[in-house]
């Protein structure tokens, strides 16, 4: 489909159209590099690494869509659906030139359009905290800051034992049969939080929850519930990173009268535990720079930062 630039400058034809599969490796470097221009000698690498990965998410690169203006590509973006009516965009790093500024805009507009005819709810984008075109572009497209995500892993390096479950405490792991009660314990956990409190309200439950069972490799058994003589009290929830000796910790969360108790160093500790269960050889997790409480927690048990990102949300049901 062709677009035309509007009448702030000089109107050459600006084409949206999906990625020809010649295109796609081409793309891929500066889509996965950040605002480091990859060098010739890793382009091959990463393309291989970015293949590897997406036949073992099974995500479509078909998907890709890019702005053309007379024979050149100017702008490109890659949705990734996942479940839970959410996509992730990923853009090129360091923003558009300023003369292709017009046609990201109109890409942008495709990639929503395709992804509310897809029932998509929430479109995301993670930026490196320096790229400050593309900050410009999200906020003139209706997208809002979320937070600044701070990276986080640990290699436990001394066996960790499964942690005495504190007293009038049970333990359940997910199950048809408990999946009521996980609902319960996200959501409480949701009252007055301090990691990404933007969200609140942005989300049907149900659709949190397959959200966060498509972070990594799902396994019922590493989702954990605390409860307090049965009322929900706490969650935590792990996955295995695909093609990696690594867990992740998708979600912790504690209810407001579980909080300061000491049950999030319970929570952690069992994480690291069924980390080694697993055999996994480090732990991740993403938390809201914000978040003191949870940060001062995780570097008490000697994690430590690896990365952080910029997290933009936008919600597709608001025109």
């Amino acid at each position: 489909m062709s677009h035309t630039h509007g009448p702030a400058g000089p109107p050459p034809e600006v084409t949206v159209r999906p990625a020809r599969t010649s295109e796609i490796d081409a793309c891929i470097p500066y889509l996965i590099s950040g605002n480091n221009r990859p060098a010739p000698d890793d382009m091959v690498r990463l393309v291989r690494q970015f293949r590897q990965f997406v036949t073992l998410r099974s995500l479509r690169l078909d998907r890709m869509l890019v702005a053309q203006v007379g024979n050149r590509l100017v702008w490109y973006i890659l949705p990734i659906p996942s479940p839970g009516r959410t996509t992730m965009f990923m853009l090129p790093g360091a923003g558009p030139p300023s003369e292709s500024s017009p046609a990201a805009d109109l890409l942008l507009d495709a990639a929503f359009a395709d992804a509310r005819a897809e029932g998509i709810h929430l479109a995301q984008v993670l930026l490196d905290p320096s790229d400050i075109p593309n900050r410009e572009l999200l906020k003139r497209n209706g997208f809002i800051s979320l937070a600044e995500l701070i990276y986080l892993q640990i290699i436990p390096h001394r066996p960790v034992a499964m942690p005495a479950i504190p007293d009038n405490f049970a333990l359940q792991r997910y199950s048809q049969s408990t999946h009521a009660l996980f609902a319960a314990a996200i959501l409480e956990s949701y009252r007055d939080s301090l990691d990404c409190p933007g969200l609140a309200g942005m989300r049907e439950i149900e659709d949190i929850i397959l959200g966060h069972k498509a972070a990594g490799d799902f396994d019922p058994d590493t989702w954990f519930v605390l409860t307090e003589n049965t009322i929900p009290a706490g969650v935590l929830l792990l996955s295995t990173v695909t093609g990696h000796d690594t867990t992740e910790l998708v979600y912790i969360g504690l209810a407001p009268t579980a909080r300061g108790r000491g049950l999030g160093h319970f929570l952690l500790e069992l994480a690291m535990h069924a980390t080694q269960a697993a055999k996994n050889r480090r732990l991740t997790l993403a938390v809201d720079s914000r978040n003191t409480p949870a940060l001062k927690l995780y570097y008490t048990h000697g994690l430590q930062r690896i990365a952080a990102k910029l997290a933009y949300v936008k919600d597709l049901r608001s025109r």
